[in-house]
């Protein structure tokens, strides 16, 4: 198993790199990023099982609660600071849920469930899962990383008690979509 998750937590880091060459999704380095996505989403569901990647709907109330706070005063926050304004593009929230609920999924599952599985000691998963979520997002503004930072810890630690991805992916989604159309100031990503 610790070998398993040596190779994952590599592949984590080969994503990490071409992700910060990538212009464009629709590219070759694009399309490595989804292929070495699904072979490590593979590897860490035969080595963990959906329930504990937090792909359930049993612990939907236990995980809703915690989520719906943080995501209450994430929002909050975001009107508070936020002085942009743009148009309401409630296309993009369709986008962002889909790219919470990956986001999560790589960020959460594999990567935080595989460092979890080397070192069993859940705040230093938590924060160097925070500390990796954040770097994804380190090159937009300061802004952005330390948000990033701050809800990565929130959501690491939501899911090592409450595993739910859908939960923490609409969270994301929900939070990222205010980001974007409150503060970020330029035209929307790219990528």
């Amino acid at each position: 198993m610790e070998i398993i998750s040596i190779i994952t937590l590599i592949l984590c880091l080969i994503i990490y790199l071409i992700y910060r060459k990538t212009k464009n999704y629709i590219s070759w380095k694009g399309a490595s990023i989804f292929v070495i996505f699904i072979i490590i989403f593979l590897i860490t569901l035969s080595s963990f099982g959906a329930t504990k990647l937090g792909i359930r709907f049993d612990n939907f109330l236990e995980a809703g609660i915690p989520t719906l706070i943080f995501t209450i005063i994430g929002v909050i926050i975001l009107f508070t600071i936020g002085k942009h304004k743009s148009k309401t593009r409630l296309r993009l929230l369709t986008l962002y849920l889909i790219f919470g609920i990956t986001q999560q999924l790589f960020f959460q599952s594999i990567f935080h469930l595989t460092i979890f599985s080397l070192v069993n000691i859940k705040a230093v998963s938590i924060i160097l899962t925070a500390i990796f979520v954040s770097l994804f997002h380190i090159d937009k503004n300061k802004t952005l990383f330390c948000l990033t930072l701050v809800s990565a810890l929130v959501w690491s630690t939501i899911f090592l008690y409450y595993p739910n991805i859908l939960i923490l992916g609409i969270s994301h989604a929900i939070l990222a979509y205010l980001y974007y159309t409150k503060i970020y100031k330029r035209k929307y990503p790219k990528r």
